[in-house]
C-alpha cells in the first residue's frame, strides 16, 4: 500500500467535514434563522427606499408586510463580527433578472439583536452574479482586515459606485446624498 493510498480516505474525510460547515462570514454563524431574518427585515429598512412609504416612516410596523414581501430579492452574502464588536456585512440585492446590487456596511445592535446603529461603506455598481461575488468578496476581507475600505479601492467605479465625488452616505438621514 503506497503512502497516498493510506492518506487519501483521510483528506477525503477532513475536506468533506470542512465543506459541511457553516463559513465563517456567514450571518448563521453567529445567529440562528429567526434572528438572522430580523436583522435582515431591519437592514432592509435602513438600505431599501420604497415608494409610498416616507423615510422618516419605514420603521412603522404598518409597514412590516410590505418589507416581508421584499424580503426574497435580500440576502446577506457575508456577514461577520470584528474583535471591536462590529457587524459588518455584504447584503445582495437582486435588480434585474440577472444583475444584483451590493452593499457594504456595518451595524451595531443591543442584547436584543435591534440595530440601533447603521451605516453604509459602499455600493456597487449593477453587476452579474459571478463578477460580483469576487469584486465584493475582495472588498470584504479588506473591511474585515482594516475595518474600512482603503480610499483606493473607493475610487475603483467598477468595484464601488458610492461613494464617489459628488455622493456620501449620510449616517443621519441614512441615505445617500449628493454633496456637489
Amino acid at each position: 500500500m503506497t503512502n497516498f493510498s493510506k492518506v487519501f480516505p483521510f483528506l477525503v474525510a477532513i475536506l468533506l467535514i470542512g465543506c459541511s460547515e457553516t463559513p465563517k462570514d456567514s450571518i448563521t454563524t453567529y445567529f440562528d434563522a429567526e434572528n438572522a431574518n430580523r436583522i435582515l427585515l431591519q437592514v432592509i429598512r435602513y438600505n431599501y427606499y420604497n415608494e409610498g412609504i416616507p423615510a422618516n416612516d419605514r420603521f412603522n410596523s404598518k409597514y412590516d408586510s410590505k418589507y416581508d414581501q421584499l424580503k426574497s430579492s435580500f440576502q446577506f452574502h457575508k456577514y461577520s463580527i470584528t474583535k471591536s464588536g462590529e457587524h459588518i456585512f455584504i447584503l445582495y440585492r437582486l435588480h434585474h433578472k440577472d444583475k444584483y446590487r451590493a452593499t457594504g456596511g456595518q451595524i451595531k445592535l443591543d442584547s436584543n439583536n435591534k440595530v440601533i446603529s447603521y451605516q453604509e461603506i459602499f455600493v456597487t455598481p449593477l453587476l452579474k452574479l459571478n463578477e460580483l461575488n469576487q469584486r465584493t468578496d475582495f472588498l470584504f476581507q479588506e473591511l474585515a482586515q482594516n475595518g474600512e475600505i482603503p480610499e483606493k479601492y473607493l475610487e475603483m467605479r467598477t468595484y464601488v459606485e458610492w461613494p464617489n465625488e459628488s455622493q456620501r452616505y449620510d449616517t443621519i438621514k441614512h441615505e445617500w446624498i449628493f454633496i456637489k
